[in-house]
């Protein structure tokens, strides 16, 4: 029971599950040290749950109670989204049901990054993830046998320092740059570098494996598409340089939901399977790496 003027702060599980080595190095937020949730005494028989949000953009809590002696029905897997920058966000208030007797409760949560009740713009087109006079080789498709395994992701096999631009505009939600590990093995999933991007339709960017100190944005940055944002590396759960690229819907679940998308060129732009004398002039090699100059 909360004494009066008392502010109890309940913890809670922040849990994030993710199947794939790149989702957990993608999105292990550490949300759980700027954001939560706790109840708040408003009078000797009354209490109500608020959450407090210190990311750029919003973050959804499901949270499920058990209660004793209090008002109010108390719904599986309750979903509140809390908006960016917001403390004290009230989620939902009880009172006493009998005065005389001491009420009880607990609650476990659950958040996830963005909102997650907004729904995929699926005509929105999306440029490559690099500068546009350049296409590197794709070394794992979307549903690749190795990590996309039911994911549709791109890797894209490009040389450590390779610049990275935005697919599409919005906000930067979440950045890792400080690690400088990497290589073929899961212990190293804790290790990869990543740039997450918030869109307006709530999906997310992820942008994995980068270099060190490779961020060219800080969070909370509003930036445009072909923006220049990265360099690309080789750290986190890696066998190889490249970039990681998936666009993520936010979701409750213990599995991870990538959206399928279209490049706004044509696939051939790509350049992936076929033999160096089959391409034009304007084709360079470079460490076996594809590249193609659009331009001078």
């Amino acid at each position: 029971m909360i004494s009066a003027n008392l502010v109890r702060l309940i913890t809670c599980t922040l849990c994030f599950y993710f199947l794939s080595a790149e989702r957990a190095a993608a999105q292990s937020y550490k949300i759980n040290t700027r954001s939560k949730i706790y109840a708040e005494e408003i009078s000797k028989d009354s209490i109500v749950i608020k959450g407090d949000n210190d990311l750029f953009i919003p973050i959804t809590m499901r949270i499920d109670f058990t209660a004793e002696n209090l008002t109010g029905t108390f719904p599986t897997g309750l979903t509140a989204v809390i908006p960016a920058k917001t403390i004290g966000h009230p989620i939902r208030g009880f009172k006493k049901i009998k005065p005389e007797i001491p009420y009880k409760y607990s609650y476990a949560s659950r958040t996830v990054l963005g909102d997650t009740s907004k729904t995929p713009d699926r005509t929105y087109l999306y440029a490559y993830p690099f500068a546009n006079r350049w296409a590197y080789k794709i070394s794992q498709w979307p549903g690749g046998r190795f990590s996309h395994k039911n994911q549709f992701a791109y890797d894209f096999a490009m040389p450590v320092g390779s610049p990275i631009a935005a697919t599409r505009e919005g906000i930067v939600a979440l950045i890792k740059a400080d690690s400088n590990t990497g290589g073929p093995d899961p212990s190293f999933i804790k290790d990869g570098n990543y740039i997450c991007i918030y869109h307006s339709d709530g999906t997310i960017a992820n942008y994995l494996h980068l270099d060190t100190n490779g961020a060219l944005v800080r969070e909370g940055d509003y930036v445009k598409k072909g923006q220049l944002i990265a360099y690309s590396g080789n750290t986190g759960y890696s066998t190889g340089p490249h970039l990681h690229f998936e666009i993520t819907q936010p979701v409750l679940s213990e599995t991870k939901k990538t959206v399928t998308f279209a490049w706004e060129l044509p696939s051939y732009n790509l350049l992936s399977n076929f033999p160096k004398e089959a391409y034009p002039e304007n084709i360079k090699f470079r460490n076996s790496l594809l590249v193609k100059l659009y331009g001078p």
